[in-house]
């Protein structure tokens, strides 16, 4: 069965996906588990949880004019769009696991899913690449209803097409500028966003760290200590946060 109608004309029609790149193909379960080299429980996972595989877009230079680009360590001869509806959604980890680890091209994967009362939520995941996916980047949930807030970032017209490494790269880093504008509220085009977003995320875990371990603290030196440590770090987080949108 393709892919649903709503999500073909909110990919073609309004982030203008190129139309010569429309695969849409159903994609079996099973040989997608036999190419990953995943634990046997999220394989199990995977056959359960997964209602359908659709490979919507095959984008590559003879059907985009996007050139390709291959190097000894980065190969981006093409771009698979894989969608995906699941069941349950704590099972997205261990289906983007077995995407990313089964399809040896760079890949964008979207991952959606209704809950008990019929709300839509979306996904969306790519993968730093050398040779071999390495570390995924993946989209909050999003509500179907709120997923019009970032069309500028999904938009396939505002990426750029000097190559496709160029082209996926940014997409990598639109899913880190998506989750700075949900967490923040900010829009951010920061090409250091990726970076950043870590950076904001280790030192929130050691404010919130230093934080507790301040109301536990009985001695008043070394809670005032670690009082100023947690502001000196807030500091430091703000100037991080005003960077982002610089």
């Amino acid at each position: 069965m393709a892919v649903d109608k709503r999500v073909e004309t909110r990919l073609l029609t309004e982030w203008h996906y190129p139309k010569g790149a429309f695969f849409n193909r159903v994609v079996a379960k099973e040989p997608i588990i036999q190419n990953a080299k995943v634990a046997s429980k999220s394989k199990q996972i995977f056959l359960q949880e997964v209602k359908q595989v659709n490979w919507v877009f095959l984008i590559k230079e003879s059907n985009t004019n996007i050139t390709e680009y291959v190097s000894p360590s980065e190969s981006f001869r093409e771009i698979d769009y894989i969608h995906v509806e699941i069941k349950d959604p704590g099972a997205a980890k261990s289906v983007a696991d077995i995407v990313f680890n089964s399809i040896p091209s760079p890949v964008i994967l979207e991952i959606r899913w209704q809950d008990s009362e019929d709300i839509v939520y979306s996904q969306w995941y790519a993968a730093e690449y050398e040779v071999k996916h390495g570390v995924v980047h993946k989209t909050d949930p999003i509500l179907e209803k709120d997923v019009s807030v970032y069309d500028a970032k999904f938009d396939f017209d505002r990426l750029p097409t000097n190559n496709l490494k160029d082209l996926y790269n940014r997409y990598l880093s639109n899913i880190e500028a998506i989750n700075y504008q949900s967490k923040y509220g900010n829009r951010t085009d920061n090409k250091d966003i990726v970076e950043i977003n870590a950076q904001l995320k280790s030192l929130e875990a050691v404010i919130a760290k230093t934080s507790k371990e301040a109301k536990k603290e009985k001695q008043i030196n070394k809670r005032a200590k670690l009082v100023k440590k947690a502001r000196d770090l807030q500091v430091k987080l703000d100037n991080l946060k005003r960077r982002a949108v610089e």
